[in-house]
């Protein structure tokens, strides 16, 4: 090489791959309520769980005057005055109608505004509680809520005086007027309700909070976000990979749930609105039904096991668990899985079994059994079963043609025209669709004659 001729670059050493950040450890509830108790560190503390860790603490007023005015509302006081004057209008409605009174006594501002939204009217109140295991259940949000973060808020009631409910009437009234308290910074109200309304307060351990957006303002949050830790001083982080846990262990643990937090009749219609979903053993079943016609087949077995869970003695759901997973199995089986399927096959064939330890089987249990067997390779075993559903019913054309097909695997030709011209028979007499007598006669005719049996391997 001559000294003009270039000297080959020394190849570039390949860049060590990144290590693979470590997945976040998933929390429980006690993990939660220790960090949350670092933050209150011993004080008394009100809390409010949101499902969304972006939102901030807006009132139900506020967010409507928003969503009605536009987001420049939220500059300088007029947000405040849009939030008063809605609720005078509001206030004077109502009274209009009669609705501010109760056992003949007049309702306060607040008191008023607490009905109000008891039924579901928009007003300036912000529910808290002083039960950290409600707010955190709150935190866990329905439907899309449990896809993203949650966060719970975290206020030392010391910080915010509280508004009077015991004293001379007149001066109740004078002091939940509400041109007196919106604005004027947040405050508690720990309200004494009558009927309906009570048992729901009572049950989530509830407090109003007004002004609670004064707390902490959308500039604020975004603000100390940017300052990493500063946020986490007065508020608690959910993260969404917890929450599906977290739901359980609230509900089966401690006793949360929606129905045990709202045990008022509106919470029961709420709870029963024609979106909410269904518990109950039998839709689940008919669920399972719809997502095995579409081939949802995970989720037919998770629905199937849901109505199972709601109601252990189900035949119905049990056999029809067993015929999905059957299913699924060959399909897996045909795709090379062979492992799998036999796991399947085997649960599926459990599955049967209960069902006819039961005492309430029938032929199609049997077949079903029968049937599983044969697809793990157990055909002595699928015989005898197919042969007691012939028992229970001596015209089931479908066992005759799984017997068929049993025997043709076998290589015994003649059992296997046996039971295919048998189902032939049955079906030709019980009128079954023609495509159904042409399928069991291509089978038959595939079999070929006595004299003349289809090629085999040699």
């Amino acid at each position: 090489m001559s000294e003009r001729e270039a000297k080959p670059k020394p190849k570039p050493k390949p860049k060590p791959k990144p290590k693979p950040k470590p997945k976040p450890k998933r929390m429980g509830v006690a993990e939660h309520l220790q960090e949350i108790k670092k933050i209150t560190a011993g004080r008394e503390c009100i809390y409010r769980g949101q499902s969304d860790a972006k939102w901030t603490l807006e009132s139900g007023a506020e967010r409507r005057v928003i969503w009605n005015v536009g987001p420049t509302v939220k500059q300088g006081t007029a947000l405040q005055n849009c939030v008063q004057h809605h609720h005078k209008d509001l206030l004077d409605k109502a009274r209009e109608k009669g609705f501010g009174f109760r056992d003949g006594r007049p309702l306060s501002d607040l008191e008023l505004l607490a009905e109000l939204q008891h039924f579901g009217a928009a007003t300036c109140l912000l529910d808290f509680t002083t039960d950290p295991l409600v707010a955190l259940y709150f935190a866990l949000g329905e439907g899309e809520g449990t896809e993203t973060g949650g966060r719970i808020f975290i206020c030392p009631a010391s910080s915010m005086p509280v508004i009077p409910v015991t004293g001379e009437q007149q001066e109740i009234e004078d002091r939940q007027k509400i041109e007196k308290i919106i604005g004027e910074g947040p405050m508690i109200w720990r309200p004494i309700m009558h009927g309906a309304a009570e048992r729901r307060i009572i049950r989530q351990s509830g407090v109003f909070v007004i002004n609670a957006r004064e707390i902490m303002t959308e500039s604020e949050i975004t603000e100390k976000v940017a300052q990493i830790g500063d946020l986490e001083k007065i508020t608690h982080p959910i993260p969404s990979a917890d929450k599906k846990n977290l739901r359980k262990e609230l509900e089966e643990s401690f006793g949360i749930s929606v129905p045990s937090l709202f045990i008022d009749l509106a919470g029961f219609a709420q709870n029963n609105h024609y979106q909410e979903d269904i518990v109950d053993p039998f839709i689940e079943f008919y669920r399972a039904e719809t997502s095995f016609i579409i081939g949802d087949y995970d989720n037919a077995i998770k629905r199937l096991n849901k109505a199972i869970e709601l109601r252990q003695e189900f035949p119905a759901a049990i056999e029809n668990l067993g015929m999905v997973m059957r299913e699924l199995g060959r399909r897996k089986q045909k795709n090379g899985r062979a492992n799998e399927a036999n796991d399947l096959f085997t649960e599926a064939i459990n599955n049967f079994d209960k069902v006819i330890r039961m005492g309430v089987s029938s032929v199609g249990t049997f077949r079903n059994l029968g049937l599983t067997k044969f697809r793990k390779g157990d055909t002595e075993a699928a015989i005898a079963d197919l042969k007691e559903a012939i028992k229970l019913d001596p015209t089931d054309i479908d066992s005759f043609r799984i017997l068929g097909e049993i025997f043709r695997s076998k290589q015994n030709f003649a059992e296997a025209r046996k039971y295919y011209t048998k189902a032939l028979s049955l079906a030709t007499a019980q009128n079954r669709p023609e495509e159904t007598i042409i399928k069991i006669q291509r089978e038959l005719d595939a079999l070929g004659s006595e004299d003349d049996p289809p090629n085999t391997p040699s």
